[in-house]
């Protein structure tokens, strides 16, 4: 039987129908979730705030373009990089590149668990920091609820939530790569080693996302609350799992590109790391 998990990705990068079937089946925990969902809203009761055959094809648009949404702005990595270089590259101040913290191989906690909850919770904040806004400019109070999708078409709704997948993709994949590249920002005055990405790209984000859950649905009842936000988190899971699993061949396959861009210094010998958490 083989085994996926021990195959070198690095001998067989050339292949492409092996990189294809690595991928499908580093992701499998999407397509689990996936088709419990599509099973339990087709053949039992309503889910995921859909039911009925038409959960048939509809879950299965919904995750498409979702994950579409997610996994396109990795794309635009190299460019972020290359501005986010000049801002960190200072007087006293650059990035480093950390031989030993570099994580370019499959971590499947991150992949299929941490990453995808920070996914959710930032798109959860950004759902809550989005309903009051419109509480502000409306004048009047809005509940969670607008933002639970109806089964009907909208182009409003739609178009938000886009936008607010990919920012949130853009956020985290920039985070994700400093952290999987093993990046620091290194002071040059005190000799300081600091972590950019790692702390703030995963406890930060699940802590206000947290927070952005609960003031969404603030005003509902206690246990339709948690439902929803338990079917909403379903929702996103299988798209965010497709992010991570996306930008995890993305960065192997870009890492020097992505690095000269950042215009890191490799480990030099004078430093003396001791991470923070910035």
């Amino acid at each position: 039987m083989v085994r996926w998990d021990v195959i070198p990705i690095a001998r067989n990068e050339k292949n492409k129908i092996f990189l294809i079937s690595r991928f499908f089946y580093t992701a499998w925990p999407a397509f689990v979730v996936l088709l419990g969902v599509l099973f339990i809203a087709v053949f039992f009761a309503e889910f995921t705030f859909l039911s009925g055959i038409n959960a048939l094809w509809k879950v299965l648009y919904r995750f498409l373009r979702m994950s579409f949404s997610l996994i396109v702005p990795l794309l635009v990595i190299p460019y972020l990089c290359m501005i986010m270089s000049r801002l960190l590259h200072t007087k006293h101040g650059r990035l480093i590149q950390l031989q030993e913290e570099r994580t370019l191989q499959i971590d499947h906690l991150q992949t299929w668990l941490l990453r995808p909850l920070q996914g959710i919770a930032l798109t959860m904040l950004a759902a809550a920091k989005l309903v009051s806004f419109l509480q502000i400019y409306v004048d009047e109070s809005i509940t969670g609820n607008v933002i639970i999708p109806t089964g009907q078409f909208d182009f409003t709704r739609l178009l938000i939530v886009n936008i607010i997948l990919i920012v949130t993709s853009i956020f985290l994949s920039f985070l994700w790569t400093l952290d999987d590249l093993g990046i620091r920002y290194y002071n040059t005055k005190t000799g300081e080693v600091k972590m950019v990405g790692k702390y703030m790209g995963v406890i930060l984000p699940i802590i206000f996302g947290l927070y952005g859950m609960i003031t969404l649905f603030k005003d509902s009842d206690r246990l339709l609350a948690i439902w929803n936000i338990l079917q909403m988190s379903l929702v996103l899971y299988s798209p965010f799992v497709m992010l991570a699993t996306a930008h995890f061949f993305y960065i192997r396959s870009k890492e020097v590109a992505l690095t000269k861009r950042l215009n890191v210094l490799k480990q030099p010998t004078i430093v003396r790391p001791r991470e923070e958490a910035s």
